[in-house]
């Protein structure tokens, strides 16, 4: 019999639960978050095939001999080439007792692949509902802070080209809390998708303050908001890229060049989901 996950985080579509992410929790403490693999991804920064991320997870470890109040949250990266890349993010949110951290947005893929179906069983499930990637893309953010501490999310945010509608769950553990916020963007899913995560400096090395110390809640709502933009402005521009158009001015905001390309058809400037922007120049 397959070992059972602890906790996954999954979502409806197509009348099967596809999964998110899968949570692994330790006795010490440890806990291990694996956001569900997606073969077509590749690091953000990077537009070369040999690219393609194999794994993703995130270890936040208990830390309980920082002198200075601080838990390590190690991600660990492994391409399809066997390369393993690491990131470490130093935060001091979970034991201020009021402070998020973020572990990392995702633009998720079209969830209908029958990869998003987990075969292993869960103790625990959190279920968001469900959609149609046909018609949506699915966005989301995951904080990890302190236990019984609550998010408040808006019900509507305007961001940048679309409105997007926030959704939160929380998840106790043994010393933290998981909190997903998610949001839909009436767009369809691309095949691969897209995430962006925080890392840091050691704090004698001149780390990054604000990310170390963590946000606030308002602050953790303001930062969802940029992330998810610029994730949707990339998704647009592609968008716009795949029909042969150039958005009018000068600088043309970055884009997912290789994963999806040529996997959206090509559509109209009478489409619902076109809309017309002025680049700057």
């Amino acid at each position: 019999m397959a070992k059972k996950t602890y906790l996954r985080f999954t979502i409806d579509v197509a009348g099967a639960p596809r999964t998110l992410l899968s949570v692994v929790q330790k006795r010490d403490g440890t806990v291990i978050v694996r956001p569900k693999a997606d073969y077509g991804l590749r690091p953000a920064w990077s537009i070369d095939t040999a690219d393609r991320i194999f794994s993703q997870k995130y270890t936040i470890h208990p830390s309980v001999r920082s002198e200075i109040g601080i838990n390590t949250i190690h991600s660990t990266t492994v391409l399809v080439s066997g390369k393993k890349l690491e990131w470490r993010h130093l935060t001091k949110a979970l034991k201020s007792g009021e402070r998020y951290a973020l572990l990392y947005v995702r633009r998720c893929a079209n969830l209908e692949q029958l990869r998003y179906i987990s075969k292993s069983p869960a103790e625990n499930v959190v279920d968001l509902g469900g959609y149609d990637p046909t018609l949506y893309t699915l966005y989301y953010a995951l904080f990890v802070g302190p236990p019984d501490m609550t998010l408040d999310v808006p019900n509507e945010a305007v961001l940048g080209l679309g409105i997007h509608r926030f959704n939160a769950r929380s998840y106790d553990l043994q010393n933290a809390r998981l909190t997903m916020v998610w949001s839909f963007l009436r767009l369809s899913s691309l095949l691969a998708s897209l995430t962006y995560h925080h890392s840091t400096l050691d704090p004698k090395m001149g780390g990054d303050p604000k990310i170390m110390d963590g946000y606030a809640p308002d602050e953790a709502v303001r930062t969802i908001v940029g992330q998810f933009e610029v994730l949707e402005q990339e998704q647009r521009t592609l968008r716009w890229l795949q029909r042969g158009v150039t958005p009018t001015g000068g600088a043309m905001i970055r884009f997912d060049r290789w994963s999806n390309d040529g996997t959206v058809p090509r559509g109209t400037a009478e489409d619902d989901d076109w809309i017309t922007i002025n680049a700057p120049s």
